[in-house]
């Protein structure tokens, strides 16, 4: 299910309990010309992730979006800087393990766009 992140990512993450899991889309900025992200990669990828979120009431999902092209290419991107997140798109997957620590994991880039990998990602 998609949801509208309310807060700012890091209370939002650090708002998660033990069983539950938030799957994070770290997205291209939409270009105000084109109504589109600026990025193809992630242009290619949304109907895939908006498929499998948006047909499942257990997955939930938020839209993070990095910033422009400028913004995203600079090292002190916050995104970059806080998260790791290296490329978009970025598939990210936070939970709590057995002891309350935030863990996560991430699909990055071309491997959003293989069907057998993000399938492989979500389970």
């Amino acid at each position: 299910m998609l949801l509208p992140l309310k807060e700012s990512l890091e209370i939002t993450l650090g708002k998660l309990t033990k069983g539950d899991t938030l799957f994070v889309a770290y997205l291209a900025s939409i270009d105000p010309h084109t109504k589109q992200p600026w990025c193809p990669t992630v242009r290619a990828a949304l109907p895939a992730f908006n498929n499998i979120f948006n047909s499942s009431k257990k997955l939930n999902l938020v839209h993070v979006y990095v910033g422009n092209m400028p913004q995203w290419r600079t090292s002190e991107n916050l995104y970059r800087k806080k998260f790791g997140i290296s490329a978009v798109p970025t598939l990210g997957r936070y939970y709590r393990d057995a002891e309350g620590n935030l863990q996560n994991s991430l699909l990055v880039d071309y491997d959003c766009l293989d069907a057998q990998k993000l399938s492989k990602f979500i389970e």
